[in-house]
């Protein structure tokens, strides 16, 4: 735990070298995606992103908050003495670039796009809303936000397993501390706002009361190349990973296509003395996506496999207004094996961090 202080400490009195401009915070733009950004919704969709993945129950009384707590820490407090147990030639093939593309050696892929560019992008941007609001010490703030709901998903993701995994090690001490010291300089905010411009993309979290599930919740990114006027090259990531076009309507709004992949199911099964990711969903995915100023108003994604197909819609605060109120909506359809087996729809209003939803829904999908 001593080293765990240090280290934020250090990380606190580095994130106080404040620019002033604004890279990725847009309070000008009122709707969509960018008005529904704040550090709750952020926290939201950050600490529960894992539960996303089919092999972790949804509902939010289950989990399994102790132990996982005491053995996050005990790994982070003592990283050496675990890494060393598992391995150090294991740890590395498992969370650093390799060029074996077996199922078991693929945990490093999401580590820079989502660990590094995604959480230290939305790093700067959740001290610029704190800068923008007031607050003292927006970029401590900032870090303080980051690092709560990363820890508080590395508890999620920990769960009920007996042995302290060695995969949070690298996402809290290497990853996630990449990006809050990349994205603490301006040369390398400038390239991600003016050259291939990235944007927080996450969805609405939603709790359904009626059978304890959280529903919708997760972190997504977007980043687009711009080639000519019109036309980029769009990329759309987090537990999707989507690339396509994206062609410009007009000065302002954007239609994005891309298809890809989505992870659903990563269970970790310990083998040998050793935690090993199996990968027993990817299934093929399409999403159709529509924006005003990079800022989300609705997207339409679908996943399939040879047994499900799944769609998921998200329109997000702003698109209609009802004598000022701004809903959200959300809604989950699975058709399997000849039937529908998951319908929920959900909604969401301007300005609360998440919202509520009604329906059928698997505690695992």
């Amino acid at each position: 735990m001593k080293n765990i202080c240090i280290i934020l400490l250090l990380l606190i009195v580095f994130s106080a070298l404040n620019a002033q401009e604004y890279y990725y915070y847009k309070p000008e733009i009122k709707i969509g995606s960018e008005a529904y950004f704040n550090p709750l919704s952020m926290s939201l969709n950050g600490g529960f992103d894992i539960l996303r993945n089919g092999a972790h129950n949804k509902k939010l009384t289950y989990q399994h908050y102790y132990n996982g707590q005491k053995l996050l820490f005990r790994g982070l407090a003592r990283p050496f003495k675990y890494i060393e147990d598992e391995g150090w030639s294991h740890f590395l093939s498992q969370e650093f670039p390799n060029v074996d593309l077996k199922g078991e050696k693929l945990n490093f892929m999401p580590n820079l796009p989502i660990h590094t560019i995604g959480e230290g992008m939305r790093f700067v941007k959740v001290s610029e809303w704190y800068d923008y609001h007031g607050y003292p010490y927006p970029k401590t703030l900032g870090l303080l936000t980051s690092v709560s709901y990363q820890l508080f998903n590395e508890v999620l993701e920990q769960g009920g397993t007996p042995r302290v995994r060695t995969d949070p090690i690298a996402d809290v001490w290497f990853y996630n501390n990449l990006g809050f010291i990349l994205f603490s300089f301006d040369s390398v905010n400038e390239f991600f706002t003016e050259t291939l411009v990235i944007n927080d993309w996450s969805l609405q979290p939603m709790y359904n009361p009626f059978n304890d599930n959280v529903e919708n919740a997760g972190e997504q990114y977007v980043g687009k190349y711009s080639f000519n006027n019109e036309y980029a090259l769009f990329c759309y990531w987090g537990m999707d990973f989507l690339a396509g076009m994206s062609k410009k309507l007009d000065d302002d709004r954007a239609f994005s296509i891309g298809a890809g992949r989505v992870v659903n199911k990563i269970e970790t099964q310990y083998i040998d003395g050793h935690y090993k990711p199996k990968v027993s969903t990817i299934d093929y995915a399409l999403g159709f996506f529509y924006d005003y100023q990079n800022s989300l108003l609705v997207s339409n994604h679908f996943s399939l496999n040879k047994d499900v197909v799944k769609m998921k819609t998200n329109i997000y605060p702003g698109l209609y207004d009802f004598k000022g109120i701004r809903p959200g909506l959300y809604s989950k359809i699975s058709y399997e094996k000849g039937e529908f087996t998951e319908f929920v729809l959900g909604f969401s209003v301007d300005g609360f961090p998440f919202g509520l939803a009604a329906g059928e829904s698997h505690s695992f999908n």
